[in-house]
C-alpha cells in the first residue's frame, strides 16, 4: 500500500459510513476508537492530525514526481479540511456534500496510481493485533506494579509512544512505527545511567515487567526490519533494530 492509497481507504471508510453524527463521533468509528472512551475526543484529535500529516506527506511525494497541486484537488483539500480537530464538534451533514463528490475519490485514484511504485508491504493483521494485544497486557501489569514514581513515568512515556504509532499505523505504514522506535532509542540513551541505577535496585515484579517492555520493543523493530519496504523506510528499520537491540542488551543483559 502506497501513501496516496492510506488516504483512499480512510476516506471510504469516512464517506461509506452513512451516520450523520458529529464529526467526533464519524471519526472515532473511522478509526475504530470507542465512543465511551473517555479520552475519545483526545485520540481523535491525535489520528487526524497524523491524517493530515500523512495528505501533506503524499502531496511531498507527488511533488517529487513533479505533480502540480491543482491535480489533486479538491480530493486532498476537501478530506484535510474535514479532518480538522476544529471542526470535530460539527454536523456531518455540514461537510458531506463537499467530501463525497465524485471527483475527490478520483483525485485519490490517481494519486495511487502515480505512487504505484512506492508501494510498502504491511505488517501481518495477526502481527499487528499480537503487537497491540502485548502492549495492553503491559499498560495492565505497569499499573499493577509496584515501583518508582520516576520509573514508572519512564516506561509509560515508552509504552505510550508505541501505544500511539499502533493507531497511528494503518494511516501511515511503517513510518509511524519507526519515528516512534527512534524516540525510544532517544530516551534509552538521554535517560540510560538513571534506568541502569533502577533496574538494579528494583524487585522482581519490576524486573519482569522492564524486561517484558524492552523485549516487546524489540519485537516491534524486528517487525519492521522483516518487511519488504520501499528503500528509504527499509534503511530507517534496520538503524533502529540494530541500534536499540545492543542499548538494551546493555541495560538489560
Amino acid at each position: 500500500m502506497n501513501a496516496a492509497e492510506r488516504l483512499i481507504y480512510f476516506y471510504d471508510r469516512l464517506v461509506s459510513n452513512k451516520q450523520n453524527d458529529r464529526l467526533l463521533e464519524k471519526w472515532a468509528i473511522v478509526f475504530d476508537l470507542s465512543a465511551s472512551d473517555p479520552n475519545l475526543e483526545d485520540d481523535v484529535t491525535a489520528r487526524l492530525m497524523s491524517l493530515r500529516q500523512q495528505i501533506d506527506f503524499t502531496r511531498s511525494r507527488l511533488d517529487e514526481h513533479g505533480i502540480p497541486v491543482e491535480l489533486t484537488n479538491p480530493g486532498f483539500e476537501r478530506l484535510k479540511q474535514v479532518a480538522s480537530p476544529g471542526k470535530l464538534h460539527s454536523s456531518w451533514n455540514d461537510h458531506k456534500g463537499n467530501i463525497e463528490a465524485p471527483e475527490c475519490r478520483k483525485v485519490f485514484e490517481w494519486a495511487a496510481w502515480a505512487l504505484k511504485e512506492e508501494n510498502e508491504a504491511d505488517l501481518p493483521a495477526e502481527e499487528l493485533k499480537a503487537l497491540r494485544m502485548e502492549l495492553e497486557s503491559l499498560q495492565s501489569a505497569l499499573h499493577d506494579t509496584v515501583m518508582t514514581r520516576e520509573l514508572r513515568e519512564f516506561i509509560q512515556q515508552q509504552i505510550t509512544a508505541i501505544r500511539h504509532a499502533l493507531l497511528d499505523y494503518e494511516i501511515k505504514g511503517t513510518q509511524a512505527l519507526t519515528d516512534a522506535l527512534h524516540k525510544v532509542v532517544g530516551a534509552y540513551s538521554v535517560e540510560r545511567v538513571k534506568v541502569e541505577r533502577e533496574y538494579e535496585n528494583a524487585d522482581a515484579s519490576t524486573k519482569n515487567i522492564l524486561n517484558r517492555v524492552f523485549d516487546f520493543l524489540r519485537n516491534t523493530a524486528e517487525a519492521c526490519d522483516n518487511l519488504d519496504k520501499i528503500a528509504s523506510f527499509g534503511e530507517k528499520a534496520a538503524t533502529i533494530a540494530s541500534t536499540l537491540s545492543p542499548l538494551l542488551l546493555r541495560v538489560f543483559p
